[in-house]
């Protein structure tokens, strides 16, 4: 065997690694994978030869080996022949490979660039037939023109320069230099005459000539219809052909487009140059419908062997609705879901779990596909987008199945009061962003299940509502008429033990008068040594809190009423005193001991100071349903005693954490130096007591 026919066999160099068989058998190859059973020789000598059998049943190899050779040698790239070429199609089939060796004209090029052994294959394959006999030169002269011989370049290209659409001259009389150029540019590329398509035009470049004699000649011969432009070589030498351009009777020489219309733009006829394309243009192979459902059928038994079909269909329903990314939702994600096989198709289209999102942002035709493929089961309603006057009648028919409800308000539409106004029964998750100029209120939601998320910006509701209980989630931003009392808020949370994640943010600096009255209740019955008037509520499972831009009482009655040991994540902004101050950072205790670093930094001249941690924590702006918080602690206390917080949170932070504090303004840093060195020594104390 020669050297090149051997690169198509098992490797016989015994340092070698060796491979596993390949096989098309599904459950063979499963097997293989595992590692759990050992295959006999028998069964892969069996299965390949049902390949055989099964591949010499498709169209292309009906075809003569005559005829499957000339198309092999249309495919080839003959510029750039090469073995590896060859080997690609060869790895199609073992019969497409038997006839590649056994035909000389695909091996008809000797090229000294290749390897020796390819010049063995090649001489091999093709010991009697024509052959590309191919090697390299390189050859180049340079030379300088006269007036005469440039005359006769112009005579020459007299025919080129009439039927140009533009003609282009740079000159530099200095120097007897001109360049006569149409526009497109010629090409020529680069390569052998064989392959090489030549791109139109003219370009000459005269040297040693009278510029002036050749300018006026090739400007007479330009056609009347075609535009002219003359350049200067250098443009800051514009002022030395200024005879020469008022000679010529030039107007303007700025590059404008040519007048007229267009020429038409024309197309290449498309051609498929692929054995595929070569075949299916052949009469005589038209397969009949029957043959292609009996290919399809066999198609299908052979996936049904593959192990992900032997899942019920209702727990590949369950893997397919978890890979589902439900914030972007559409039938594209279906659609290439269904792509993979007609099971999976079939499955999609008969689960009501995948249509499940009626969005207004979509377009009707998916409405009617959603509606169609999901009559009866819950839907997740999502009210936005141009066309929300078309939207809401099947929003309000789709409520009494609502189970997701995600409402954009704005001055243009009357969604709160069209959309509340039918039951809602069965109504978990509850998400209103509202743009209007006015705050929103929503009505009563009348009988139906509790409530798990709920997300209002700018709208209030009845908070003494009965399925405001046990929550998942409660966010509560941009409130400025109607925010909830102290009691309806003590409410809220104590009716939630399994609260995990709260916002109360950016709410009206004007806080109802229950908060403050709180406050002092508390205060006075904490003297009185009597039962305080709203107990701690523990929120075991709260995970993230964050409370921005609230009234102070608001804020103290928050972090005096909640306990959450297992919080990680805790963002706040408290402008008040210095006793709410303290009472958030025995809230971040736990979050200030586990983080691996803490940065303190200070401003005592504004009694302003910033806690983080590295690092920082995040809180993604999108709804809640698919909000990933990230752990951290970032607090920002003004008007407190800056000293004493920031030694207590340096005597906290663990002693093998790392502790940054600098000033908040790095020019003043002399003013925190005493600080500092405060710090510094605890840090110093709290290590060595760890030792």
């Amino acid at each position: 065997m020669i050297a090149f026919s051997q690169k198509f066999e098992k490797p016989t160099c015994p340092e070698s690694p060796q491979v596993q068989p390949r096989t098309f058998n599904p459950a063979i190859r499963v097997a293989l994978r595992l590692g759990k059973f050992m295959v006999p020789k028998s069964i892969l000598r069996e299965a390949a030869h049902q390949n055989r059998l099964r591949n010499a049943q498709a169209p292309i190899h009906r075809l003569p080996p005559e005829l499957l050779a000339e198309i092999m040698v249309y495919t080839i790239d003959w510029m750039y022949w090469g073995t590896w070429q060859l080997r690609i199609l060869s790895m199609v089939s073992t019969y497409w490979r038997d006839i590649i060796l056994s035909s000389p004209r695909c091996w008809s090029v000797l090229d000294g660039l290749h390897e020796p052994e390819e010049w063995k294959a090649v001489l091999a394959h093709n010991p009697a037939g024509t052959i590309d006999l191919r090697g390299s030169t390189e050859n180049g002269h340079s030379h300088t023109l006269g007036d005469k011989t440039a005359n006769s370049i112009i005579d020459f290209a007299l025919s080129i320069i009439e039927a140009a659409p533009c003609m282009v001259l740079t000159v530099d009389p200095n120097s007897s230099y001109i360049r006569i150029s149409s526009e497109p540019m010629p090409g020529i590329p680069a390569t052998w005459v064989l392959w090489s398509k030549d791109i139109p035009g003219f370009d000459a470049q005269l040297m040693n000539v009278d510029v002036q004699a050749l300018s006026m000649r090739i400007a007479a011969a330009a056609n009347p219809s075609s535009q002219f432009i003359v350049m200067p070589l250098v443009p800051s030498e514009e002022h030395v052909f200024e005879d020469l351009l008022s000679n010529l009777g030039l107007v303007s020489r700025e590059f404008e487009p040519p007048s007229g219309p267009a020429p038409p733009q024309t197309q290449p006829p498309r051609s498929f140059d692929t054995a595929a394309g070569v075949a299916l243009r052949l009469r005589g192979l038209m397969v009949s419908k029957s043959r292609l459902r009996q290919t399809a059928h066999k198609n299908r038994l052979r996936n049904a062997q593959a192990p992900i079909h032997r899942l019920p269909p209702e727990l590949l329903v369950e893997i397919i609705v978890y890979a589902i990314d439900w914030m972007y939702w559409s039938v594209r994600q279906l659609q290439t879901f269904a792509m993979v096989s007609t099971h999976w198709r079939d499955i999609i289209l008969s689960s009501p779990r995948c249509w499940s999102v009626l969005s207004g942002l979509q377009k009707p035709q998916r409405w009617k596909a959603v509606l169609a493929h999901n009559p009866a089961g819950v839907i997740d309603v999502r009210c936005a987008g141009e066309r929300i006057e078309e939207f809401i009648p099947l929003a309000v028919a789709a409520a009494p199945r609502t189970g997701t409800l995600t409402l954009w308000v704005d001055d243009q539409n009357e969604l709160v009061e069209k959309i509340f106004g039918v039951p809602l029964p069965i109504l978990r998750d509850l998400l209103v962003y509202n743009a209007a100029t006015d705050q929103k209120v929503i009505p009563s939601l009348g009988e139906g299940v509790f409530l798990r998320h709920v997300e209002l910006y700018r709208t209030g509701m009845r908070w003494d509502e009965p399925r405001l209980a046990n929550l998942s989630t409660l966010c509560l931003v941009a409130l400025l008429d109607g925010a909830p009392t102290a009691t309806q808020l003590y409410t809220l949370l104590s009716c939630s033990p399994n609260l995990e994640r709260l916002q109360i943010a950016n709410w009206s600096n004007s806080a109802d008068a229950s908060y403050q009255l709180s406050i002092e209740d508390s205060a006075s019955n904490q003297e009185q040594l009597s039962h305080p008037t709203f107990p701690p509520i523990q929120l075991n499972q709260l995970s993230a809190l964050i409370a921005t831009w609230l009234p102070p009482e608001v804020l103290a009655f928050l972090f005096a009423i909640i306990r959450a040991s297992s919080c990680q994540t805790l963002v706040v902004i408290h402008d008040g005193d210095d006793k709410t101050a303290n009472s958030i950072l025995d809230f971040a205790l736990p979050i200030i001991e586990a983080a691996p670093s803490i940065a303190l930094k200070l401003d005592p001249n504004s009694s302003y100071m910033r806690i983080s941690s590295e690092p920082m924590p995040g809180i993604p702006a999108t709804w809640v349903l698919w909000s990933k918080d990230i752990p951290g602690l970032d607090a920002q206390l003004m008007k407190v005693d800056v000293k004493t917080l920031s030694i207590r949170i340096a005597g906290a932070v663990n002693s093998s954490s790392q502790f940054t504090a600098m000033p908040l303004v790095i020019s003043e840093q002399h003013s925190v130096e005493d600080l500092l060195s405060d710090l510094e020594a605890v840090r110093c104390a709290k290590q060595s007591a760890s030792y």
